[in-house]
C-alpha cells in the first residue's frame, strides 16, 4: 500500500522582510468564499483580507505549508513524512510571479535530491 501526502511549499527568498511570493492563504480564502479566479497577486497584509473564521480554516488547510528558505522546506519534508509515513508527496504551489516559481522548483528538485542521498545512505 502506497501512502501519500501533500504539501504545499514556497522555496525562496529566506530573508525577512522580503516580499511574500506564495499566495496560498489568499487563495484558500477565495475557496472558502466561493470566489475562483485566476492566480492573485500576492497580499502584503493578510490579516485584512481574511475574517477570524476564514483564517481558522486557511490555517488548517495550510497546516503543512513550508514557506521560504530550502532548509524549511527540507526540515518540514522531513517532519512530514515522518509523521505520516508517505511513501510520495503530492506537492503544490502558489506562486504569482512565473520566474520566482521556476526558482521555487529548482530549489525543490536539489532539495528532494539530497533527501534521496541521505535516505540511500542511512
Amino acid at each position: 500500500m502506497t501512502r501519500d501526502g501533500g504539501c504545499k511549499r514556497d522555496c525562496g527568498r529566506g530573508r525577512r522582510g522580503a516580499p511574500p511570493l506564495h499566495v496560498a492563504p489568499a487563495v484558500v480564502t477565495d475557496v472558502f468564499r466561493g470566489t475562483l479566479g485566476w492566480l492573485p497577486p500576492p497580499i502584503d497584509d493578510i490579516e485584512t483580507y481574511w475574517s477570524p473564521v476564514g483564517k481558522n480554516q486557511v490555517s488548517k488547510m495550510l497546516s503543512r505549508s513550508f514557506v521560504r528558505s530550502p532548509e524549511t522546506v527540507r526540515h518540514g519534508l522531513e517532519s512530514s513524512i515522518e509523521e505520516t509515513s508517505a511513501d510520495g508527496l503530492i506537492i503544490a504551489s502558489a506562486i504569482y510571479d512565473h520566474s520566482s516559481r521556476l526558482r521555487s522548483d529548482e530549489i525543490l528538485a536539489d532539495v528532494h535530491k539530497a533527501l534521496g542521498r541521505e535516505r540511500a545512505l542511512s
